[in-house]
């Protein structure tokens, strides 16, 4: 099609939408002082009139990843091009200069014409199908491989087709350890969570409303199974609103083009890949991409979980992909959300192995400021991440039985400059759990005091009054803010040798000594405990010992 039909990229989505409707068309090539800059779509137009962003310039929301093709080239590869990497609409550019553009109307019509042009695989139901029985025989357990055969099995049954999808996919191919099962239904996927528990001795818990539920196997295995939906938002940063939908609008309403992978398994076509939306090539590609330009502006949390696969995985936020996030955050988006979605996604962040290099993309990228004022990124707080990825390595290779959340000593050195009441802004501003954040602010107050109570060479009794109180998320904090090597060590030892330590004595020992119940046994036990925490006692019989002769007195009684 020749002259292209263009925009400026200062003119505004309404503007475009004009031009779209004057010349019946869904895609303008989007000028920038003379030069293509890339495409927008009647899809992104109508979406920005939902949201009321008629006024934003065009450039906001333009598709600047592109290919194009010279007028020299065949058809055969503008075929390729438009047909087999389903681009949108291929700008024709000799010299740098527009020439026309190419359209998949186009290549139809000369198909239809019968120009001698096959479509590359008569346009097959899908973009790109691969068989995966390889790499599941390679990657999962026999038993495991057995139970996705019965879940085709099932929905062979009755009548519905059954997906492995998401994240287990992706980790799948990129052969990474991922054992959390996700399957959707193209059918009633509550009918057949209820059918399979039935035969398969499994308890169903479902959730009417999404249309989900999940299955819990008498190993304790957990499988989530969904019915196909499709989501739409009814302003920026509200929650979705979910239709039952087919398996393709499933997978769009995804974050990014690498989570919308799926699995066949029902039994004929078991371990077929499905790809619609290019998410092989990304993954190959390492590079992370929502499927349209509104994205961030219906869910700006996507923005978080952009920078934390991006940093898990060592892949790179995509060029538009990035230009998006930057248009998203001059929009504030993130005021329009709810604070409980937002921590979610944070506190998900801070539970990565190593959450630095997020945190620092966070603030090469203005996210962390835009989250809050509040959050400040200095070399120092750099320093302090460091120093607590040591502590929880070194707290992991002590192998002590309970565990820990991560997530909060991360928060602590994120937040760690924060007065007490800036800290109960923040925590409001993320909508916390009221209890939860009021134990963590109680937790932060008065830190200054116990460090300068450690730095006084206390005694090991001392030391476990002082830190027995304090949860061990915020004593790993303070091994990793605190340089001193005293209070370094204090804590340590009670850690490894004083935090367990207990008396063998009890009420019952004391009353077959003679003694008479009251209070004066917290006294005597909370005296035998500091004697035994401080060496002076070690067997059982030296603690009645030492009770018989600090507790004479009582005897006589």
């Amino acid at each position: 099609s020749s002259p292209a039909i263009t925009i400026s990229s200062e003119e505004s989505l309404q503007a475009a939408e004009e031009l779209m409707n004057k010349f019946n068309i869904n895609v303008l090539l989007v000028m920038e002082k003379g030069n293509l800059l890339g495409y927008i779509t009647r899809q992104v137009v109508d979406k920005a009139r939902f949201f009321h962003l008629e006024h934003i310039k065009v450039k906001e929301y333009t598709n600047i990843e592109f290919p194009v093709i010279d007028p020299d080239d065949s058809v055969k590869k503008a075929q390729q091009i438009i047909i087999k990497d389903r681009a949108r609409v291929l700008p024709v550019v000799k010299d740098g200069k527009v020439l026309g553009v190419i359209t998949r109307t186009d290549i139809l019509n000369l198909f239809l014409e019968g120009a001698g042009i096959s479509l590359v695989a008569e346009e097959r139901e899908y973009a790109f199908q691969k068989d995966m029985r390889h790499l599941l025989k390679e990657r999962l357990p026999e038993r495991l491989i057995t139970l996705l055969k019965e879940f085709g099995n099932v929905a062979d049954q009755l009548g519905y087709k059954a997906y492995l999808v998401g994240g287990f996919v992706r980790d799948l191919i990129l052969r990474r350890e991922n054992l959390d099962i996700d399957v959707v239904i193209e059918g009633d996927g509550v009918e057949f969570a209820r059918q399979f528990s039935k035969r398969f001795n499994a308890k169903v818990n479902v959730h009417k409303r999404f249309r989900t539920a999940y299955l819990i196997f008498p190993d304790g295995f957990k499988v989530d199974v969904a019915t196909a939906r499709m989501e739409y938002y009814e302003a920026p940063g509200a929650a979705p609103v979910v239709k039952r939908s087919s398996l393709k609008l499933d997978l769009y309403r995804r974050d990014f083009t690498i989570n919308t992978l799926a699995i066949k398994l029902n039994k004929n076509e078991f371990g077929t890949l499905i790809d619609y939306f290019n998410g092989m090539k990304d993954i190959n590609n390492k590079v992370i991409r929502v499927l349209h330009n509104l994205s961030f502006v219906e869910d700006p949390s996507r923005i978080l979980r952009a920078i934390r696969f991006e940093q898990r995985f060592g892949f790179k936020i995509g060029k538009l992909t990035l230009s998006l996030i930057k248009n998203a955050l001059k929009l504030n988006c993130f005021e329009l959300i709810n604070g409980k979605r937002l921590f979610h996604e944070l506190k998900l962040m801070l539970m990565e192995e190593d959450p630095l290099s997020s945190v620092e993309r966070m603030h090469e990228l203005k996210v962390l400021n835009a989250l809050s004022p509040l959050f400040k990124w200095t070399k120092r707080h750099r320093e302090i991440f460091e120093e607590i990825k040591k502590a929880i390595s070194w707290y992991n290779l002590l192998f002590l039985e309970e565990k820990i959340d991560a997530w909060k000593v991360y928060w602590y050195g994120l937040t760690y400059h924060l007065s007490y009441s800036e800290l109960r802004e923040l925590h409001k501003r993320f909508e916390m759990d009221e209890k939860q954040y009021e134990k963590m602010l109680s937790q932060m107050k008065d830190l200054d005091k116990l460090i300068k109570s450690l730095l006084k060479k206390p005694t090991n009794y001392e030391i476990y009054k002082l830190l027995s109180k304090y949860e061990i998320e915020t004593l790993l904090f303070v091994m990793a803010k605190v340089k001193n090597e005293e209070v370094r060590k204090s804590i340590s030892k009670y850690f490894t040798k004083l935090k367990n330590i207990k008396p063998q004595i009890r009420g019952r020992d004391l009353l077959e000594l003679g003694l008479k119940p009251g209070p004066i046994f917290g006294k005597i036990l909370e005296a035998v405990h500091e004697a035994k925490l401080n060496g002076l006692v070690k067997s059982k019989e030296d603690e009645i010992e030492f009770v018989k002769e600090r507790f004479k007195e009582e005897f006589v009684k």
